[in-house]
Protein backbone atom coordinates (compact mmCIF):
# COMPACT_ATOMS: atom_id res chain seq x y z
CA UNK A 1 0.00 0.00 0.00
CA UNK A 2 1.40 3.44 -0.73
CA UNK A 3 3.38 2.57 -3.32
CA UNK A 4 3.81 4.49 -6.56
CA UNK A 5 5.43 3.59 -9.92
CA UNK A 6 6.41 5.70 -13.50
CA UNK A 7 7.41 3.41 -16.05
CA UNK A 8 9.75 4.25 -19.02
CA UNK A 9 10.37 2.42 -22.25
CA UNK A 10 13.79 0.68 -23.86
CA UNK A 11 15.11 -1.44 -26.53
CA UNK A 12 17.23 -3.61 -27.01
CA UNK A 13 17.93 -6.02 -29.06
CA UNK A 14 17.22 -10.27 -28.24
CA UNK A 15 19.21 -13.12 -29.86
CA UNK A 16 15.87 -15.84 -30.29
CA UNK A 17 16.32 -19.24 -30.99
CA UNK A 18 15.87 -19.33 -35.14
CA UNK A 19 11.79 -19.49 -35.56
CA UNK A 20 11.04 -18.32 -32.18
CA UNK A 21 8.18 -15.70 -32.85
CA UNK A 22 7.90 -12.69 -29.97
CA UNK A 23 4.35 -12.74 -30.19
CA UNK A 24 3.30 -9.38 -27.82
CA UNK A 25 7.00 -8.18 -26.61
CA UNK A 26 8.15 -7.87 -29.91
CA UNK A 27 9.54 -3.70 -30.68
CA UNK A 28 6.93 -0.95 -31.42
CA UNK A 29 7.20 2.60 -33.19
CA UNK A 30 7.21 3.83 -29.61
CA UNK A 31 10.64 2.39 -28.51
CA UNK A 32 13.44 4.06 -27.57
CA UNK A 33 17.40 2.97 -28.07
CA UNK A 34 19.65 4.37 -25.08
CA UNK A 35 22.72 4.84 -26.20
CA UNK A 36 25.27 6.57 -23.30
CA UNK A 37 28.45 8.54 -24.70
CA UNK A 38 31.69 7.57 -22.52
CA UNK A 39 34.04 10.83 -22.76
CA UNK A 40 37.66 9.59 -22.63
CA UNK A 41 40.77 11.45 -21.43
CA UNK A 42 44.52 10.38 -22.37
CA UNK A 43 46.76 9.41 -18.74
CA UNK A 44 49.54 11.46 -20.47
CA UNK A 45 47.52 15.31 -20.99
CA UNK A 46 50.67 16.81 -20.47
CA UNK A 47 53.84 16.69 -22.63
CA UNK A 48 56.61 19.16 -23.58
CA UNK A 49 56.34 22.71 -25.43
CA UNK A 50 58.13 21.76 -28.29
CA UNK A 51 56.57 18.57 -28.95
CA UNK A 52 53.20 19.84 -28.84
CA UNK A 53 51.17 23.04 -29.26
CA UNK A 54 48.29 24.09 -26.83
CA UNK A 55 47.94 26.21 -23.80
CA UNK A 56 51.04 26.80 -21.68
CA UNK A 57 50.36 25.69 -18.16
CA UNK A 58 53.73 26.71 -15.78
CA UNK A 59 56.15 25.45 -18.78
CA UNK A 60 53.92 22.85 -19.34
CA UNK A 61 51.50 21.96 -22.64
CA UNK A 62 48.19 20.75 -22.10
CA UNK A 63 47.22 18.20 -24.92
CA UNK A 64 44.30 16.32 -25.51
CA UNK A 65 45.04 13.40 -27.09
CA UNK A 66 42.27 11.65 -29.59
CA UNK A 67 41.75 7.93 -28.61
CA UNK A 68 43.21 5.63 -31.06
CA UNK A 69 41.16 4.70 -33.91
CA UNK A 70 39.26 0.99 -33.29
CA UNK A 71 40.36 -1.00 -36.01
CA UNK A 72 36.43 -2.84 -37.17
CA UNK A 73 37.05 -6.12 -38.36
CA UNK A 74 34.19 -8.07 -40.24
CA UNK A 75 33.50 -11.31 -38.06
CA UNK A 76 33.57 -13.30 -41.86
CA UNK A 77 37.40 -12.17 -41.74
CA UNK A 78 38.54 -12.86 -37.84
CA UNK A 79 40.86 -15.79 -37.55
CA UNK A 80 38.53 -16.88 -34.37
CA UNK A 81 35.70 -16.09 -36.08
CA UNK A 82 33.31 -13.98 -34.14
CA UNK A 83 33.53 -13.48 -30.19
CA UNK A 84 30.46 -15.00 -27.96
CA UNK A 85 30.76 -13.30 -24.47
CA UNK A 86 28.80 -15.54 -22.08
CA UNK A 87 27.88 -13.51 -18.83
CA UNK A 88 27.36 -16.07 -16.17
CA UNK A 89 25.55 -15.61 -12.67
CA UNK A 90 27.23 -18.82 -10.09
CA UNK A 91 24.31 -18.79 -8.02
CA UNK A 92 21.90 -19.59 -10.20
CA UNK A 93 20.50 -23.51 -11.05
CA UNK A 94 21.61 -24.12 -7.70
CA UNK A 95 24.98 -22.84 -9.15
CA UNK A 96 25.15 -25.14 -11.85
CA UNK A 97 25.83 -22.26 -14.16
CA UNK A 98 28.68 -21.55 -12.60
CA UNK A 99 30.13 -24.65 -14.76
CA UNK A 100 30.37 -22.40 -17.20
CA UNK A 101 33.39 -20.40 -15.54
CA UNK A 102 35.08 -23.84 -16.55
CA UNK A 103 35.78 -21.97 -19.92
CA UNK A 104 39.36 -21.57 -20.18
CA UNK A 105 40.88 -18.10 -19.62
CA UNK A 106 41.61 -16.00 -22.78
CA UNK A 107 38.78 -17.63 -24.72
CA UNK A 108 37.96 -21.16 -25.97
CA UNK A 109 37.83 -21.48 -30.04
CA UNK A 110 35.15 -23.31 -31.32
CA UNK A 111 35.05 -24.93 -35.39
CA UNK A 112 31.54 -26.34 -35.33
CA UNK A 113 32.98 -28.56 -38.48
CA UNK A 114 30.55 -27.05 -41.11
CA UNK A 115 32.74 -23.61 -41.76
CA UNK A 116 31.18 -22.41 -39.05
CA UNK A 117 33.38 -21.09 -36.16
CA UNK A 118 33.57 -18.80 -32.57
CA UNK A 119 35.32 -18.13 -29.79
CA UNK A 120 33.97 -18.23 -27.06
CA UNK A 121 34.39 -16.12 -23.22
CA UNK A 122 33.14 -16.80 -19.83
CA UNK A 123 32.79 -13.86 -17.12
CA UNK A 124 31.38 -14.06 -13.65
CA UNK A 125 28.22 -11.15 -13.64
CA UNK A 126 29.69 -10.64 -9.76
CA UNK A 127 33.04 -10.00 -10.86
CA UNK A 128 33.90 -6.28 -9.26
CA UNK A 129 36.18 -5.17 -12.35
CA UNK A 130 33.56 -5.90 -14.56
CA UNK A 131 35.49 -7.12 -16.94
CA UNK A 132 32.76 -9.26 -19.00
CA UNK A 133 31.07 -5.72 -19.67
CA UNK A 134 34.28 -4.33 -20.70
CA UNK A 135 35.19 -6.83 -22.99
CA UNK A 136 31.45 -6.82 -24.55
CA UNK A 137 32.32 -2.28 -25.02
CA UNK A 138 35.53 -3.51 -26.72
CA UNK A 139 33.57 -6.05 -29.14
CA UNK A 140 30.61 -3.73 -29.48
CA UNK A 141 33.11 -0.63 -30.78
CA UNK A 142 35.19 -3.21 -33.36
CA UNK A 143 31.94 -4.39 -34.65
CA UNK A 144 31.30 -3.38 -38.85
CA UNK A 145 28.19 -1.15 -38.68
CA UNK A 146 25.31 -3.89 -39.98
CA UNK A 147 27.00 -6.46 -37.64
CA UNK A 148 25.49 -7.48 -33.58
CA UNK A 149 27.81 -8.15 -30.73
CA UNK A 150 26.92 -11.42 -29.67
CA UNK A 151 26.43 -11.85 -25.22
CA UNK A 152 24.76 -14.74 -23.70
CA UNK A 153 23.35 -14.76 -20.14
CA UNK A 154 23.60 -18.11 -18.43
CA UNK A 155 20.70 -17.23 -15.27
CA UNK A 156 17.52 -16.31 -14.99
CA UNK A 157 15.05 -13.41 -15.75
CA UNK A 158 16.84 -11.31 -12.77
CA UNK A 159 19.85 -12.37 -14.26
CA UNK A 160 19.25 -10.62 -17.58
CA UNK A 161 18.22 -7.59 -16.05
CA UNK A 162 21.03 -7.06 -14.13
CA UNK A 163 23.12 -7.79 -16.91
CA UNK A 164 20.97 -5.31 -18.84
CA UNK A 165 22.07 -2.71 -16.43
CA UNK A 166 25.55 -3.37 -16.19
CA UNK A 167 25.33 -2.74 -19.76
CA UNK A 168 23.88 0.45 -19.18
CA UNK A 169 26.02 1.73 -17.03
CA UNK A 170 28.80 0.54 -18.98
CA UNK A 171 27.41 2.82 -22.15
CA UNK A 172 27.15 -0.29 -24.36
CA UNK A 173 24.44 0.77 -26.85
CA UNK A 174 22.15 -2.04 -26.94
CA UNK A 175 21.23 -1.80 -30.32
CA UNK A 176 24.56 -3.18 -30.89
CA UNK A 177 23.93 -6.40 -28.88
CA UNK A 178 21.81 -9.88 -29.52
CA UNK A 179 21.13 -11.50 -26.01
CA UNK A 180 20.63 -14.70 -25.81
CA UNK A 181 20.36 -17.17 -22.50
CA UNK A 182 20.88 -20.16 -20.93
CA UNK A 183 17.94 -20.87 -18.60
CA UNK A 184 18.87 -21.22 -15.23
CA UNK A 185 16.12 -19.59 -13.17
CA UNK A 186 12.69 -20.15 -11.73
CA UNK A 187 10.42 -19.02 -14.09
CA UNK A 188 12.90 -18.12 -16.99
CA UNK A 189 9.69 -16.43 -19.27
CA UNK A 190 12.63 -14.11 -20.82
CA UNK A 191 14.21 -16.93 -22.11
CA UNK A 192 10.90 -18.87 -22.96
CA UNK A 193 9.47 -15.97 -25.25
CA UNK A 194 12.58 -15.53 -27.45
CA UNK A 195 12.79 -19.71 -27.64
CA UNK A 196 15.49 -21.12 -25.83
CA UNK A 197 12.74 -22.61 -23.31
CA UNK A 198 12.31 -22.93 -19.31
CA UNK A 199 14.78 -25.44 -18.64
CA UNK A 200 18.49 -25.53 -17.59
CA UNK A 201 20.53 -27.97 -18.69
CA UNK A 202 21.46 -31.25 -17.11
CA UNK A 203 24.64 -31.43 -14.48
CA UNK A 204 27.88 -31.90 -16.81
CA UNK A 205 26.03 -30.22 -19.65
CA UNK A 206 29.33 -28.79 -21.00
CA UNK A 207 31.22 -32.19 -21.59
CA UNK A 208 34.31 -30.77 -20.78
CA UNK A 209 35.80 -33.94 -20.29
CA UNK A 210 35.13 -34.53 -24.49
CA UNK A 211 36.58 -31.66 -26.00
CA UNK A 212 33.41 -29.18 -24.49
CA UNK A 213 31.37 -30.76 -27.13
CA UNK A 214 28.44 -29.29 -25.02
CA UNK A 215 29.55 -25.95 -25.56
CA UNK A 216 30.03 -26.64 -28.99
CA UNK A 217 26.29 -27.68 -29.66
CA UNK A 218 25.18 -24.40 -27.35
CA UNK A 219 27.69 -22.27 -30.13
CA UNK A 220 26.14 -24.24 -33.23
CA UNK A 221 22.74 -22.75 -32.37
CA UNK A 222 23.82 -19.34 -30.71
CA UNK A 223 25.13 -18.78 -34.83
CA UNK A 224 21.91 -20.36 -35.85
CA UNK A 225 20.25 -17.42 -33.74
CA UNK A 226 17.74 -14.86 -35.17
CA UNK A 227 18.37 -11.07 -34.13
CA UNK A 228 15.39 -9.30 -32.87
CA UNK A 229 14.24 -6.10 -31.43
CA UNK A 230 12.85 -6.81 -27.57
CA UNK A 231 11.08 -3.95 -25.44
CA UNK A 232 12.06 -3.58 -21.36
CA UNK A 233 10.85 -0.86 -19.04
CA UNK A 234 12.59 0.84 -16.09
CA UNK A 235 10.06 0.95 -13.61
CA UNK A 236 10.39 3.59 -10.59
CA UNK A 237 8.61 2.41 -7.40
CA UNK A 238 8.42 5.33 -4.80
CA UNK A 239 7.38 4.49 -0.85
CA UNK A 240 5.03 6.37 1.41
CA UNK A 241 6.66 8.89 3.73
CA UNK A 242 7.73 6.55 5.97
CA UNK A 243 8.01 3.47 3.90
CA UNK A 244 11.46 1.81 2.94
CA UNK A 245 12.60 -1.64 0.88
CA UNK A 246 13.68 -4.71 2.86
CA UNK A 247 15.31 -7.93 1.13
CA UNK A 248 14.73 -11.27 2.19
CA UNK A 249 17.84 -12.76 2.75
CA UNK A 250 18.86 -16.11 4.57
CA UNK A 251 15.00 -15.43 6.44
CA UNK A 252 15.89 -12.21 7.16
CA UNK A 253 14.48 -8.63 5.96
CA UNK A 254 17.51 -6.27 5.10
CA UNK A 255 18.91 -3.73 2.51
CA UNK A 256 22.52 -3.44 2.58
CA UNK A 257 24.47 -1.07 0.87
CA UNK A 258 24.93 -3.46 -1.83
CA UNK A 259 21.45 -2.95 -2.41
CA UNK A 260 21.17 0.23 -2.40
CA UNK A 261 23.32 0.16 -4.96
CA UNK A 262 22.07 -2.32 -7.01
CA UNK A 263 18.15 -1.76 -7.06
CA UNK A 264 19.29 2.11 -7.11
CA UNK A 265 17.57 3.33 -4.18
CA UNK A 266 17.21 6.75 -2.77
CA UNK A 267 15.62 8.69 0.08
CA UNK A 268 12.94 11.11 -1.04
CA UNK A 269 12.69 14.89 0.27
CA UNK A 270 9.82 14.91 3.44
CA UNK A 271 10.22 10.74 3.59
CA UNK A 272 10.21 7.72 2.20
CA UNK A 273 12.33 5.54 -0.80
CA UNK A 274 12.46 5.19 -4.39
CA UNK A 275 13.92 2.63 -6.05
CA UNK A 276 14.35 2.02 -9.86
CA UNK A 277 14.24 -1.37 -11.71
CA UNK A 278 14.42 -2.63 -15.38
CA UNK A 279 12.00 -5.35 -16.50
CA UNK A 280 11.12 -7.42 -19.00
CA UNK A 281 7.87 -9.19 -19.34
CA UNK A 282 6.58 -8.71 -15.50
CA UNK A 283 6.87 -6.53 -12.86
Amino acid sequence: AGLRAAVQLHMFQACCSAGAALGATEATDVSTVVEVQQSRESDDNYSQAETCEGFVLEKRVLCVKEPPAVKKVPNSQREGGPSIIIIVNPKSGGNMASDFLKIPQGGFRVDTGNGAKATVFSYAITDPTKAGFKHLTVEVESLVDTEFATCIIAGGDGTVMWAVEEMFKAGIPMNRVGLGTVPFGTGNDFSNVTGWGTSGPPSGFLKEGRGFAGLIAYVQRWLRAEIRPYDIWEVSVRTHSAGSFRFVESGKKVCTSSHIERHKIRDIAGGGQEMSKYMCNYF
